[in-house]
């Protein structure tokens, strides 16, 4: 399977078999009134480049790169421990720290210009596949 069919299939996997949107499609989220929320953009990675390029010195963009990051990592680790698929990437958290993991992938998509109104999740995933590889003979733990 292509690299962006992998990443796009297992993240909408992982969000449609959530319980509370699994069980009941009417739990999904709504806007205040009450009706279906409106459909969101994807971020890009050109977006999600501006918020974490500014480094701490901006606390909320710093917060949301952070928290894309550290979200999309999580989010695809579980899903290597529990699907059958091949590793993505892998990071030790107890020798990587999340400051490195947005280093690498702001120094990737700034070397990327011409790919940066794609979707970020796809291009982070990409640089983190590229910026952390698995050996060759590595096992994913599976629950």
């Amino acid at each position: 399977m292509e690299f962006v069919q992998y990443v796009s299939a297992a993240l909408l996997a992982t969000m449609l078999t959530q319980p509370a949107f699994a069980a009941d499609p009417s739990a999904a989220p709504t806007d205040l009134g009450g009706e279906p929320a409106a459909e969101e953009q994807v971020l890009t990675g050109r977006e999600l480049l501006d918020s974490c390029a500014r480094g701490q010195a901006d606390a909320e963009a710093h917060t949301f790169c952070m928290t894309f990051m550290v979200g999309l990592v999580q989010t695809v680790s579980v899903m290597q421990r529990t699907g059958d698929g091949p590793a993505l990437f892998c990071i030790d958290p107890n020798q990587v720290s999340p400051e490195d993991v947005r280093s690498r992938a702001v120094a990737w998509l700034q070397a990327r210009p011409e790919r940066l109104d794609e979707e970020a999740y796809v291009l982070v995933g990409e640089a983190l596949h590229q910026g952390y590889p698995c050996p060759v003979t590595a096992e994913v733990p599976r629950s």
